[in-house]
């Protein structure tokens, strides 16, 4: 039995992600010593952010207080950057995605993000944008 199709932005698509990340081993040993919140901005008012804590993920939504970095982006480019026809890096590069904060926390978080884009693989396939 497949999984259910989960709208893009939902409360059902954050859940989704953060299940998926906690349940992959590679991404709960990659995250283990980190300690980081990256908010997420989309231009049309939607916010998420996604807290990195003890080799778990938690998706938040709306906007927080305690974020250490902060990506803003339009919904095109967050729908792009989730299917996985962009990546963050190039999106930068290309100035569809605008950071703010302190930057330098994003290095240690580096292998984080590879397992995270790897457990996130099964929720693309389901995800309806």
């Amino acid at each position: 039995m497949s999984s259910p199709t989960v709208q893009f932005l939902s409360p059902e698509w954050g859940a989704a992600l953060e299940a998926a990340a906690n349940a992959s081993p590679g991404f709960r040993e990659a995250a283990d010593a980190l300690s980081l919140t990256i908010q997420q901005e989309i231009e049309d008012g939607d916010a998420y952010a996604l807290t990195f804590a003890d080799g778990a993920l938690e998706v938040r939504w709306g906007v927080v207080d305690d974020a250490d970095v902060v990506f803003a982006q339009n919904r095109d480019t967050a729908e792009r950057i989730s299917r996985g026809d962009l990546n963050a890096q190039q999106a930068f590069v290309l100035g569809k995605l605008r950071v703010r904060g302190d930057l330098a926390r994003l290095l240690p978080a580096r292998d984080a993000f590879v397992q995270l884009e790897r457990a996130f693989e099964e929720l693309r396939d389901r995800t309806a944008y």
